[in-house]
């Protein structure tokens, strides 16, 4: 009786996945021979393990191999063994590994745009799921779709259903694949950079919801990530990567509190704080008014006849040299403010003047030749950059239709490519010759070469890791200062808000709720709303 009890114990405390020897082999023609080596770790039931690393440390690609996702044959695995509930992974086979994809295991992507199909609904794509592994009846996986919708925050789930992905913002596709993902209940889950893209209170509910999922089934999860305050906020233990090696691991708040490693240690370095920094050079004398926003609004015909207004009345004041941060959840209005201040929507009702020109009251022709002042820096690089151009085409093609000449397109962008930290032979290469950061950086390039006066950044960060994240925002601070820009900051990190922001405006539902210079605003919010968003901050009391 006693050996048998011994034996359900033992069983009970196997791990739920075990990665052992793990090597991951690249091109011949790639900076290493691996992108993973000689890596070992497991997870147990109802645990959460964090994979954390700069970009190429192999984060990623550890994730897809265990779901037999690498991109072969350029990139195989070529040494170890996967066990999930004591089977090999690797020597499953396709037709093993379908039954498992998405049932036992399911993986969360970071680009919810590149992940989902295009050509068919959300609806569609999650029924799938339960047509491919439940024989639940149409009633009965319309309900359970509408109630995973439900739990991951999307407001009208049969609007959502019903919806392509590409009529939905960025926030609600990455919703809508978290819940594809956990609509079974797997295992196992596997979350690359899971909640990236979201505000501090979606990201906040989609973590909850994962936790709760995780402790109802007793599921293991694999979060990768490079935000150190979800670390703090979820995991049970973590596993630092550099370069396709686990240089720490250990339980989270040893890592987190005591790192040993100097790679950890600077990771933890790049992190921003919530505390605004000081800044230098302040002065008490009011800057020169560049940008005046008066009673903008801006309402959207939805289907129905209903209509939202997604920009309501706003006004704004920004000096020369200033940098304002803007605020909110996703749907609070940022990007559509966004779009208004470039003239690619047009406002129903307000005034916008740049520089005391009045850029509502130009035509076509007039705006092209304003266009110069005003620039901005789009949050996925690789989106916004020409793949077929290479760098130096992408950086000197505003220039080139301003008639400019060509030497002296090739002499600025030759100076622009230096200033954000590239070397010039990089205008002769194209965008995926580049990391994520650099690619970010020539798009900061392409918009710097124009001499602007305003840059916009639409979430120009976000999907960075930290120690890339504290280089770009080190990058404009210093552009700032040394040209005299005035920015504005489009963000949902609150953290990077603090770090590179003189004055914050909170949005909430196309309205503003709160404005004033960052320091007062972080230290003392006076509405609700605001409060409520630094509260959702994860990991903040951890990681401050």
């Amino acid at each position: 009786m006693l050996s048998t009890l011994s034996l359900r114990i033992d069983r009970m405390e196997e791990p739920l996945l075990d990665v052992q020897n793990l090597a991951i082999t690249l091109p011949s023609d790639a900076d290493r021979r691996h992108a993973v080596s000689d890596l070992n770790f497991t997870l147990r039931r109802g645990e959460t393990l964090c994979v954390i690393g700069e970009s190429g440390s192999g984060k990623s690609l550890t994730g897809r191999a265990i779901l037999q996702l690498l991109p072969k044959p350029h990139v195989r695995l070529s040494q170890g063994r996967i066990l999930f509930e004591g089977t090999d992974l690797v020597q499953l086979g396709e037709a093993g590994m379908r039954k498992i994809r998405g049932n036992s295991i399911s993986m969360i992507f970071q680009e919810p745009m590149t992940a989902l199909n295009p050509v068919l609904s959300i609806g569609r794509q999650i029924d799938e799921v339960l047509i491919a592994h439940t024989s639940l009846s149409r009633t009965e996986r319309g309900r359970r779709m509408r109630e995973i919708l439900a739990e991951t925050n999307l407001v009208d789930p049969d609007r959502i259903l019903r919806s392509y992905p590409h009529q939905l913002s960025g926030g609600q596709r990455q919703r809508a694949m978290i819940a594809m993902a956990l609509i079974l209940e797997p295992k196992l889950i596997i979350a690359d950079e899971p909640t990236t893209a979201l505000d501090v209170t979606t990201q906040a509910q989609i973590l909850r919801l994962m936790k709760q999922i995780q402790e109802r089934h007793r599921a293991g999860l694999l979060f990768i990530t490079h935000d150190f305050g979800v670390v703090a906020e979820i995991a049970d233990r973590v596993i630092v990567m550099e370069r396709g090696r686990a240089v720490e691991s250990g339980p989270a708040k040893e890592v987190l509190h005591a790192p040993s490693h100097p790679y950890t240690k600077s990771l933890m370095a790049a992190v921003p704080s919530l505390t605004p920094r000081i800044r230098d050079g302040q002065t008490a004398l009011e800057p020169t008014t560049l940008l005046a926003v008066d009673s903008l609004s801006k309402a959207y015909l939805l289907p129905g006849g209903r209509s939202i207004k997604a920009v309501d009345n706003v006004s704004l004041r920004l000096g020369v040299g200033e940098t304002l941060g803007i605020v909110g959840e996703s749907g609070s209005g940022k990007s559509s403010l966004a779009r208004l201040l470039l003239r690619l929507s047009e406002p129903d009702e307000g005034s916008i003047r740049l520089d005391d020109v009045d850029l509502l009251a130009l035509n076509r022709s007039q705006l092209r030749d304003k266009r110069h002042l005003f620039q901005v820096v789009f949050q996925d690089p690789y989106g916004s950059l020409n793949p077929r151009w290479n760098v130096g085409r992408i950086i000197g093609e505003g220039l080139r239709l301003r008639k400019e000449p060509e030497r002296k397109v090739q002499e600025k962008s030759e100076a622009i490519i230096e200033l954000v930290g590239l070397d010039r032979r990089a205008l002769s290469r194209f965008p995926h010759e580049f990391s994520g950061g650099q690619r970010q950086r020539i798009a900061i390039a392409r918009a710097l070469i124009m001499d602007p006066k305003l840059l916009i950044a639409d979430e120009a960060v976000s999907a960075l890791d930290v120690s890339i994240q504290a280089q770009i925002l080190k990058l404009l601070d210093n552009i700032k200062r040394r040209l005299n820009l005035s920015m504005i900051f489009i963000t949902h990190d609150l953290r990077v808000a603090a770090n590179i922001c003189d004055t914050v405006m909170v949005m909430q539902s196309g309205r503003v709720v709160e404005a004033g210079p960052v320091e007062i605003i972080f230290r003392a919010p006076q509405q609700e709303y605001t409060q409520n968003l630094f509260a959702a901050v994860p990991g903040r009391l951890e990681t401050d």
